[in-house]
Formats: C-alpha cells, structure tokens, sequence
C-alpha cells in the first residue's frame, strides 16, 4: 500500500506529526510513505498537529484525517493515535 502524506503548516503545534509518522512507519514497515503530490497513492495520510485541523478530508480523497486529538474527526487519546492511524489506513483500500 502506497499512503500519500500532508502535513499541515505546523503554525500551532500540540503534537509532533513527523514523530507520530515515524512511529506509525515503525509499526506497519509494509506501508510505503511518500510526500510527493504527483506519484499514484492508495490514500492519504492528512496530519494536522492541532485540534483546528486545516487540512480537511475532501482535499485528498481518500483519506486519514489526523488531529492531536482526533482520527477523522472522533475523538482518539493520544496513547492510541498510532494505532488508530494503521487501522485507519488499513480500511481505505
């Protein structure tokens, strides 16, 4: 599976979103990551290092929507954003 990511522009940062990436990387290694808009993704991975969210799920379909505090848009404690995230992505394709 192949996940396109976009980060937000980091303004107001509650949570470090490349770090949760990285995690995320580490526990599943069978998804590949890329930041490059023009290659052919399976979905999206959209993080948003605050509660505001600018990154929105219609811009990139289909998609994760990530938050400190939420995964498209339902609340998730922090303790269980990476797990969430690979369940998350695992039900877009």
């Amino acid at each position: 599976m192949v996940i396109g990511v976009k980060f937000c522009g980091n303004c107001n940062p509650y949570i470090d979103m490349r770090a949760l990436l990285s995690e995320v990387q580490k526990s599943d290694p069978s998804i590949v990551f890329c930041m490059d808009e023009s290659q052919k993704v399976d979905g999206w991975l959209l993080l948003n290092a605050c509660p505001t969210g600018c990154l929105k799920k219609g811009e990139f379909i289909p998609s994760v929507v990530v938050t400190n505090e939420s995964i498209n848009y339902w609340p998730v404690e922090k303790e269980k954003l990476v797990d969430y995230v690979l369940q998350s992505l695992q039900h877009l394709i």
